[in-house]
């Protein structure tokens, strides 16, 4: 489960949750990714298991950022047969989440936003660009996010927990809320309409070769 706390790791998204989290008040948290077509993580059908990992690490940036008791309240999925976006709605006690995906687009783009006493934080990444945009009653604010990728981030995070022998960075009870949030969301989706693959569905050879064995 630790896999799913890869992107919380990021210089960029750590920097918008000190910020956020030194501001009173409520935080609504809005995440939107756009994944290329070409890129291999486009998703090209309504795969379950697919889906479920892209949402894994997703739903791990607003638990990190509220913590586990995570409501989830809508998801709506828009695409048929092939997926165009994906639309999900949880609340928390300390403020909301909503998390926009559209897994067949032109570039990768990730955005997250924290809105908080009436400031917002927003990270921002794509190829070539990690940044962070402040924008309050001083104006908007844009610097460039910290150098170093997230999983080396992670794996330091960990090494130091185990040499040291202090508490894990992060707590399992946090990969399980992900598992959880993502499990739910595909089977709402599912109530909604969304078309997914059929995980017992017989499987077609393209070659004639294949047709003849099986």
């Amino acid at each position: 489960i630790g896999v799913a706390h890869q992107m919380r790791m990021a210089a960029g998204f750590e920097e918008l949750l000190r910020e956020a989290r030194a501001r009173a008040g409520r935080i609504e948290l809005r995440v939107h990714q756009r994944i290329a077509e070409r890129s291999p993580e486009a998703m090209h059908t309504w795969s379950r298991g697919q889906l479920y990992e892209s949402l894994l690490h997703l739903f791990d940036l607003a638990i990190a950022t509220f913590d586990t008791e995570l409501e989830l309240e809508r998801a709506r999925g828009v695409g048929a047969p092939k997926p165009e976006s994906i639309e999900l709605r949880a609340r928390h006690a300390r403020g909301s989440f909503a998390l926009t995906l559209e897994p067949r687009c032109s570039e990768d783009r990730l955005e997250v936003e924290a809105s908080v006493g009436g400031a917002r934080i927003r990270w921002s990444r794509r190829p070539g660009e990690d940044e962070v945009t402040t924008t309050d009653a001083l104006g908007a604010r844009t610097r460039s996010a910290g150098r170093g990728s997230d999983l080396s981030r992670l794996l330091a995070a960990w090494a130091s927990s185990i040499v040291n022998h202090t508490p894990p960075p992060i707590p399992a009870a946090h990969g399980a809320a992900a598992m959880r949030l993502a499990s739910e969301a595909l089977k709402r989706l599912e109530a909604e309409g969304v078309p997914f693959d059929r995980a017992h569905a017989p499987r077609h050879a393209s070659s004639r070769e294949l047709r003849e064995r099986y």
